[in-house]
């Protein structure tokens, strides 16, 4: 790379597709959200919610990190043995485990409805979640090796544009004619089937891994990388409120409250939007900096990334702690609205990590995976302390506590980590004014009496 102001160049130019693909993704999950909210009800779309979730968390677990490890490994190689060794060696750990975890799943789905989420209904929709799970999981890595050869343009196509827009048309197709939660399983399914199949096409237009050349295996170099992540993304998913939240709502509450909570935690999680687009092609960029030795660079474009963050998501925090009820009555229906101050709280905290959660990124790019596991374990101690001293009397508030209480932890313990050990931070002036003159924005309105989900 030739200077910095090249990475400033190449991470506004990647990142403004990746945001666009994102509004595209997140619009139409958004609007798909609501039709199920609205048609198949609290129930049924806490049933649904489930299986989506235990799709979602268990291919992170299973995907071991390899997906981040690929994405910070290939652009540190020139060498094609080493490159296309990167490949195979992900790709030859993880699709034998995920092929197995999704058949347990379906092996033993009812078993798991029945113990974990107490509602033996959901068996159904949890055994076809089984078998999008390797689908998902091979998705990922493939975005993986498309993120570390830093070319954005497919990984729009297969996350933002590919998945969402064959996810909404099948479950649109479903939801109109009338049927259920199992069927629009189905739908999801045939989604995650469809983009695993262009998530590969990519992979083998764009990389090495089916070249006809050697490759020298990378197993040590990205099993050490990747260890702590694949321990690391259990924590992050305890922390990020998709998944642990979800099925102690389950256990000790209702379906419907699964539902609920599945309203305004995608709703809240508008607020990661930008950073989602930003840190894409954030990561390789500091790890090649950091290779090069740029430490100024890293921090100048550390604050910048981080000054537009803030500036492009404090309009959204404004709207969500000033009219959570009107916007839930507005989109979800007004049976949602009971959610109303748990979204405030969750998007208070999705703000806070928005603002601040690139320190995982620069962490992440200068090889500190072990301390981003640690502090990801940190945050999801207080998630589920928090959880089970809070689920069983407030459900979806004690889940929204709880998630935004661990996300703050996360964060903060980021930024020391990020200052003490590359003498960093992402703080400007520039940065807190825009805070600072929300605030009175923020106040204006008197807030409504809190109104506690059962």
């Amino acid at each position: 790379m030739a200077d910095g102001d090249d990475a400033v160049r190449s991470l506004v130019k990647g990142s403004g597709i990746i945001f666009a693909g994102f509004v595209l993704e997140n619009g139409l999950a958004f609007v798909t959200k609501v039709l199920m909210a609205r048609l198949l009800g609290k129930t049924g779309f806490g049933e649904l919610s489930i299986g989506i979730i235990l799709a979602a968390n268990v291919s992170t677990i299973f995907v071991l990190g390899l997906n981040t490890g690929v994405a910070r490994y290939l652009p540190r190689y020139d060498d094609p043995a080493k490159r296309r060794g990167v490949l195979v060696s992900a790709f030859r750990v993880v699709v034998p485990v995920v092929v197995v975890v999704g058949a347990l799943i379906v092996v033993f789905a009812e078993p798991i409805a029945r113990i974990v989420v107490r509602d033996p209904s959901v068996a159904p929709v949890i055994r076809v979640f089984g078998l999008a799970t390797p689908l998902a999981a091979i998705m990922k890595l493939a975005v993986g090796a498309i993120q570390g050869i830093k070319d954005s343009t497919p990984k729009v196509y297969v996350r933002n544009i590919v998945q969402p827009m064959s996810r909404s048309a099948l479950v649109v197709v479903v939801l109109l004619l009338g049927l259920g939660a199992l069927e629009v399983s189905w739908a999801y399914f045939g989604s995650y089937l469809l983009s695993a199949a262009v998530a590969m096409y990519f992979v083998y237009r764009r990389t090495e891994l089916f070249a006809d050349t050697p490759a020298t295996p990378m197993y040590r170099e990205l099993l050490s990388f990747s260890g702590p992540l694949a321990v690391m993304a259990i924590a992050s998913l305890i922390v990020s409120g998709i998944g642990i939240d979800t099925f102690m709502i389950a256990f000790f509450n209702t379906t419907d409250d699964v539902g609920e909570y599945n309203v305004v935690m995608p709703t809240a999680k508008l607020m990661i939007l930008v950073l989602s687009s930003l840190s894409f092609l954030f990561m390789p960029i500091m790890s090649e900096l950091h290779a090069e030795g740029a430490s100024a660079e890293m921090e100048r474009i550390f604050r910048l990334a981080t000054k537009w963050i803030v500036l492009a998501t404090l309009p959204i925090l404004v709207v969500m702690v000033v009219f959570p009820r009107e916007f839930i009555a507005l989109t979800f229906g007004s049976a949602y609205t009971t959610a109303s101050l748990s979204l405030t709280v969750l998007a208070v905290g999705f703000f806070f990590h928005s603002a601040f959660g690139l320190g995982e990124r620069v962490l992440n790019s200068v090889g500190s995976t072990r301390v981003v596991m640690a502090d990801n374990i940190a945050a999801a101690a207080v998630n589920v302390a928090l959880n089970l001293l809070l689920i069983p009397s407030l459900s979806v508030l004690g889940a929204a506590i709880g998630t935004a209480a661990a996300y703050v932890t996360l964060d903060l313990l980021y930024l020391y980590h990020v200052h003490d050990r590359e003498g960093m931070h992402p703080f400007t002036s520039s940065l807190v004014r825009p805070a600072v003159s929300a605030s009175p924005s923020s106040a204006a309105r008197p807030s409504p009496p809190p109104r506690w989900s059962r």
